[in-house]
């Protein structure tokens, strides 16, 4: 989905459906290769993405640090506003309002898929085991909305 809509940026005559249905039928394809080929395959294009990841990084911090055409971005709202700036209502509730509505939308893309497992690895019950002793975490997932208020909010 993507991708089909990064490619319509510059092509805005491509119809959508399409791109999704090709990239859809392209990484279908790709996984009945051969499990030597689809190694390979996996292997390059992770150490593609990393590569990617790393060069955000330090595109992110050259631009942060002036490089581009605005100059240096970093700090450049520390004193006006400020880090505590009002949002509803005037003065200090409104600043403790504003810190609280941020941490609200940070804790809310925090939460996944990965949460469940992490809550399931530090949970204080003991989890069904697999024989190797791997905790069982499908299991786990349908009583996990129970155990987060005992796990996150009560303890």
């Amino acid at each position: 989905m993507a991708a089909a809509l990064v490619i319509q940026y510059w092509k805005p005559d491509v119809e959508v459906g399409a791109l999704i249905a090709g990239f859809w039928v392209l990484f279908t394809l790709l996984n009945y290769l051969p499990v030597g080929i689809y190694g390979e395959l996996e292997m390059w294009l992770s150490s593609l993405k990393v590569i990617t990841i790393a060069g955000f990084i330090i595109f992110g911090i050259c631009i942060a640090a002036g490089a581009g055409q605005e100059g240096v971005l970093g700090f450049q709202y520390w004193r006006d506003p400020g880090p505590f700036n009002e949002y509803l209502v005037p003065g200090g509730a409104g600043q403790f309002v504003g810190f609280w509505a941020v941490l609200i939308q940070a804790s809310v893309s925090y939460q996944g898929a990965e949460r469940t497992s992490t809550r399931a690895l530090y949970s204080p019950f003991q989890l069904p085991r697999e024989p190797s002793g791997a905790p069982l975490l499908p299991n786990y997932s349908r009583h996990s909305p129970n155990r987060k208020l005992f796990t996150d909010i009560g303890g």
